[in-house]
């Protein structure tokens, strides 16, 4: 008996992993776009299981942020509000500054080799016009160099933010498509700072700058408010 239910128990962990694993991708890569509604049984249906492991994917999805409960609505997406994304944007740009700064000691000539070759995929997607295939490219150089970072809770910190951030670059980037070509000469140019050994300060505020100026483009194409990006 007690075997069985300890089976049981890690059969609903495990189902509970799979649920939060799909749920998180999809808010992730945009499937489940801002305020998306979350329907218990139409997922434990779709998932072929309970709706007890969902409902606790949900509750975690729900303690990082990606998730809020709404009365009359139940669980949704958590809505991408102007001051949400201002307020992730400052957050994010603190984070990855500081891990590519801390990572910058730590990168081998081979990986910032591979660095470049990611560059040259950029423009050749840009080329294209395939902005997916940017942004696919623009996420693997970011993470490259913050994963190189010594501090593993600082890591997860930014990767948690990134993601809630990336739901919405396609539509930075569709807002705003010249300032890709800015950004590919911004990572050419942090490379060099990185091969030259520049100081840490330096780096970290090229950095900053570098990821500052994406959203600084987007909100200043929308209308003026009280909180903008050019008065921090």
């Amino acid at each position: 008996m007690q075997a069985n239910s300890k089976r049981q128990d890690g059969e609903q962990i495990g189902k509970q992993e799979q649920c939060y694993a799909v749920i998180r991708q999809r808010i992730s890569d945009g499937t489940y776009g801002p305020s998306h509604r979350l329907v218990l049984g139409e997922l434990a249906e779709e998932l072929n299981m309970s709706q007890v492991p969902v409902r606790e994917a949900i509750r975690r999805l729900e303690a990082e942020g990606l998730v809020m409960y709404r009365r009359n609505i139940g669980a949704q997406v958590t809505p991408m509000t102007e001051e949400l994304l201002y307020d992730l944007m400052q957050v994010q740009a603190v984070l990855e500054s500081s891990a590519t700064a801390l990572a910058a000691p730590s990168i081998s000539a081979k990986t910032i080799s591979q660095l470049y070759q990611l560059i040259i995929l950029m423009e050749s997607a840009l080329q294209r016009f395939d902005f997916h295939e940017y942004l696919n490219q623009n996420a693997r150089f970011h993470e490259a160099i913050v994963e190189t970072c010594p501090n593993a809770y600082l890591i997860e910190l930014w990767r948690s933010t990134t993601e809630r951030v990336n739901t919405l670059r396609g539509l930075i980037l569709s807002r705003v498509p010249e300032r890709a070509i800015e950004a590919i000469q911004e990572h050419k140019k942090l490379l060099r700072l990185i091969e030259e050994k520049a100081r840490p300060d330096t780096i970290e505020r090229f950095a900053r700058s570098h990821v500052e100026k994406t959203f600084q483009r987007f909100f200043t194409m929308r209308k003026p408010s009280n909180r903008h990006p050019a008065e921090s």
